[in-house]
């Protein structure tokens, strides 16, 4: 019996180990990252799209021209790590705006396929906002939008980087970051597109 005990401690101890270490990847069926954005001489567009955020504000690709890069986070409100993360992007975007960065994020459950607007997943998105504090602009999808990239995600979240210019710089992340994981990924991209200014 004291065997059996043991037995079950150690397993919910594993469990709980594999759990944590789960915590910042992504969900969906794949987590290896999507494949890189081609190495042309020509740059890949974002296109162009105008979206309608959580509080009623409208982002267009216009905004990409008020930062040195944007990160534009895809994410969902049932995804644990897209939930862990959203303080974590809080904090990089604080540390950074001076720097040239802006955030956006992308609530991808928030409306669906034919754009149909979920009252439920906005209200639940809301919440996480005021819960991490977060200051950037949530959005509602758009269909299409940046290039239709964003019907292509299959794992969330999954982190896009716009230049100035709105186009995709290095390639797609697929996975949660903490703020230290964060902080080295958009130091490496800064130096890139201000090299390339």
């Amino acid at each position: 019996m004291k065997h059996k005990n043991t037995v079950k401690k150690i397993t919910a101890i594993l469990m709980a180990v594999m759990l944590l270490a789960l915590s910042f990847t992504a969900c969906g069926k794949k987590q290896e990252e999507m494949p890189t954005t081609p190495n042309t001489e020509k740059p890949v567009s974002a296109g162009t799209f105008t979206m309608q955020g959580l509080n009623g504000e409208t982002v267009t690709e216009e905004n990409f021209k008020n930062a040195k890069l944007t990160l534009v986070n895809v994410m969902a409100t049932w995804c644990g790590p897209c939930v862990r993360e959203l303080p974590e992007l809080q904090k990089l975007y604080e540390a950074y705006k001076d720097k040239g960065l802006s955030v956006i994020a992308i609530v991808m459950d928030t409306a669906d396929i034919n754009g149909e607007e979920s009252v439920e997943a906005i209200a639940t998105a809301k919440k996480m906002a005021g819960s991490a504090g977060v200051s950037f602009p949530m959005l509602i999808p758009q269909k299409g939008a940046l290039a239709g990239k964003l019907e292509r995600v299959s794992s969330l979240p999954t982190t896009f980087f716009i230049d100035a210019k709105g186009n995709f710089v290095g390639k797609p992340y697929v996975g949660g970051k903490d703020l230290k994981g964060w902080t080295a990924v958009t130091e490496k991209l800064l130096a890139e597109v201000e090299t390339k200014a």
